[in-house]
């Protein structure tokens, strides 16, 4: 049998081993079953890597089963002495001194790749090194990082039949996989598309790494025998997961989209739009900006059903704002029978729905896993926890699970975390392959998260996916910074574009072509939004106390927490007979989503006057993006314009006679009056403003946090907005 038999890959307890050449095959036929069952992804990946059919395959096979090769090392051998002695019949002084991932790559670097590819006298540049070096370090960086750059440490870690064992296993796969030559990636493409391989050999590691599928077997077997048993068994580990992708439903109308169909159903001017634009293949980008209750989410699906169509797409992710706004979205798309995202897929049995924020877990009680959980793994003691263990915990973190699952809703840090360094952002990137990117509330992005949304456009765009963003509202400079990066991932040379003067308005880039159409908007949502001012807190008192003597809700929104509770208890202390609530991000996550959902109840777009009448809601942001909310009197402290528009959004949002029952035709409640909080607009210097502090200091403007985090909300600097002023 040959040398590298004698290595283990895992070890559980009493002496229970996996050869580590079997577990290599493993994670191998795993990375090749996912591309011969998802032929989704496999197109995509061709695309990235310029390679096609089995020379695509042949890659896969070849560089998934050296994910490992660190583990040749003495050092890492011996962190189970019984086990080096009973396979090798010697024991060692060496020490686990760097990660066996680290150690992969450099024993690739420094002394295999002399080996099969001895040095000619060229230049770098015209030599493979680069590009199988890119790969190899996107592969042994399966722990969810790249591997660290260590000079002179190989003698420490390894003896000299590790290097032979090493070796000998390479000429190995070469031999199983009918190779002549390692798999050289194209040049051009090598690096880019790393980083979709290096979430291939994550994906691919944990599938292989679960003893359900792939049990311990210490007997010896024959590679080219094991490959086959190997396949066979990540078939059914693959099958057992829902990562199965379904196609798109044959058609798909408009009321499909509404949980139930609304009476006398007309498509508005966007939904129109939506279902008669032309869509031809490949990547697409659309931006919708309508008025709120204007029908965006419906539009957005129906868009998304039909890139799903053309491009044979993978799912969709939606992304947004807060954890208030994805529950929001996660209950609506769930809603219905059968429910509404399931109606955009075929076959009888839904795709998975996954819920992908800090606390989805206390949500709702979908799928905790999708494998069974089973392993004795110990950790390794280098802060990389063994794939066993790991891969269970992915199991039951959806935040992770939601990107690769069919169908996912969740915040939007979910899917910017696949651009930026953190750990195991190649798995979220390859999640997003082929899937329809939707990103509600776009406006709520700052400068920073805005800069992070281009990244990650644009390497959407370069894996051949499609995004649609939704927005109430939108500048020209913003639409036109989104449409460049993604055009700059297609690969177009996009130059700078006429603006097009309109609102609503869609914006949309296909085949380097940009295009911009202003929209009409229904009637019903179309309305004049009275504004008043007042500088005193105790205005604001007066408003409500006519809004309750009326019989009508009202809503505070503040701009901070503190000053929400502080309100809060003000005018409850005062009128303890009015019905009032607080709602705001602070509370434990119990309390938040049993407020969040009577605040739906009771003001709702089903509300009815009964839950409604004379009750008033303190809040803060968490109220003005995308929950269907609808006020009869609205107060706002001062904020930027986009924030005031989308609270404006929560007045009289939904047509209601004059006790507040839902009807068709035109609201009856009258003019929409907003009333705004704010410092007198004739004294703008400081010290005027210092001086009348007292009488309007909660209308500080609301401070982004750098970097932001989707789903929190901060508390505003004095300093900050006296400069911004």
């Amino acid at each position: 049998m040959e040398s590298f038999f004698n290595y283990w890959g895992k070890a559980g307890e009493a002496g229970y081993f996996h050869p580590l050449p079997c577990h290599s095959l493993d994670v191998a036929a795993c990375g090749v079953m996912l591309l011969r069952t998802l032929p989704q992804w496999r197109q995509r990946l061709e695309r990235l890597t310029g390679l096609a059919g089995k020379a695509l395959e042949n890659a896969v096979f070849f560089y998934l089963a050296l994910h490992d090769l660190g583990k040749f090392a003495t050092g890492f051998q011996n962190l189970r002495p019984d086990l080096l002695f009973r396979l090798q019949r010697r024991k060692s002084d060496k020490g686990y001194i760097v990660r066996h991932d680290t150690l992969g790559y450099l024993l690739w670097r420094h002394r295999l790749r002399a080996q099969f590819f001895p040095a000619t006298g060229r230049r770098h540049r015209s030599s493979p090194y680069s590009e199988i070096d890119a790969w190899m370090r996107a592969v042994t960086g399966h722990h969810g990082e790249p591997p660290d750059e260590i000079e002179r440490v190989l003698e420490d870690a390894f003896d000299d039949v590790d290097f032979e064992a090493a070796a000998a296993f390479i000429k190995a796969l070469l031999e199983l996989g009918g190779l002549g030559t390692i798999p050289q990636p194209p040049a051009t493409l090598a690096a880019t598309a790393s980083w979709w391989l290096a979430g291939l050999a994550v994906l691919a590691d944990w599938l292989g790494s679960n003893r359900h599928f792939f049990p311990y077997r210490s007997d010896p077997v024959a590679l080219v025998d094991y490959w086959q048993e190997a396949l066979d068994r990540a078939k059914q580990a693959i099958e057992a997961t829902d990562l199965i992708i379904q196609p798109a439903a044959q058609g798909l109308t408009l009321s499909d989209c509404f949980a139930e169909s609304p009476a006398g159903l007309e498509p508005t001017p966007l939904q129109h739009w939506a279902q008669a634009v032309e869509i031809p293949s490949g990547p697409a980008l659309f931006i919708l900006e309508d008025v709120t209750g204007a029908g965006k989410t419906e539009a957005a699906l129906m868009l998304a059903w039909r890139l799903l169509r053309v491009n044979d797409g993978t799912g969709i992710y939606f992304g947004l704002p807060t954890m208030a706004t994805a529950n929001g979205m996660y209950q609506r798309l769930g809603s219905g029978e059968p429910p509404v995202y399931a109606r955009l897929f075929q076959g009888d049995d839904p795709p998975p729905l996954a819920l992908a924020h800090g606390r989805a877990d206390l949500v709702t009680a979908f799928r905790e896993s999708i494998l069974p959980l089973d392993t004795d793994e110990p950790a390794y003691g280098d802060g990389t926890q063994p794939a066993g263990p790991r891969c269970n915990a992915w199991l039951a973190d959806n935040r992770k699970k939601a990107l690769l699952a069919e169908v996912g809703v969740g915040t939007i840090d979910q899917a910017l975390l696949a651009i930026l360094a953190s750990r195991h952002q190649s798995l979220r990137l390859l999640g997003l392959l082929g899937k329809i990117l939707i990103v509600d509330e776009v406006h709520a992005c700052d400068a920073y998260m805005n800069r992070l949304l281009e990244k990650l456009l644009q390497a959407h765009a370069r894996a051949g996916g499609s995004a649609i963003l939704l927005s109430a509202t939108l500048p020209h400079d913003q639409t036109r910074r989104l449409a460049s990066a993604f055009a700059r991932g297609c690969g177009f040379d996009f130059s700078s574009q006429d603006r097009t003067d309109g609102y609503p308005l869609a914006t949309w880039l296909i085949d380097g072509q940009y295009h911009q159409q202003p929209m009409a908007t229904r009637p019903e949502v179309a309305r004049r939004v009275e504004a008043r001012f007042a500088e005193q807190e105790a205005e604001i008192e007066d408003v409500l106390q006519q809004a309750v003597e009326n019989g009508r809700c009202a809503c505070w929104i503040c701009n901070t927490v503190d000053d929400a509770r502080r309100r809060f208890e003000e005018l409850r202390a005062k009128h303890p007979d009015w019905p009032i609530e607080l709602f705001h991000a602070r509370f434990t996550l119990h309390d938040r989503l049993r407020i969040e959902q009577n605040v739906l109840e009771r003001f709702g777009k089903e509300s009815e006057p009964e839950q409604r009448r004379g009750r008033i809601l303190v809040a803060t942001q968490v109220v003005e993006q995308s929950l269907d909310l609808d006020f009869d009197v609205l107060i706002s402290d001062l904020a930027p314009i986009d924030l005031v528009i989308q609270r404006a959004g929560r007045l009289c949002r939904h047509s209601r006679d004059v006790e507040g029952r839902r009807i068709d035709g035109p609201d009856q409640r009258g003019t929409p009056v907003l009333t705004l909080l704010a410092p007198p607009l004739d004294r703008p210097a400081w010290n005027t403003l210092a001086a009348r502090r007292p009488a309007w200091h909660g209308c500080r403007l609301p401070q982004r946090r750098w970097p932001p985090v989707a789903g929190h909300e901060t508390v505003a600097r004095d300093e900050w907005f006296r400069d911004a002023w």
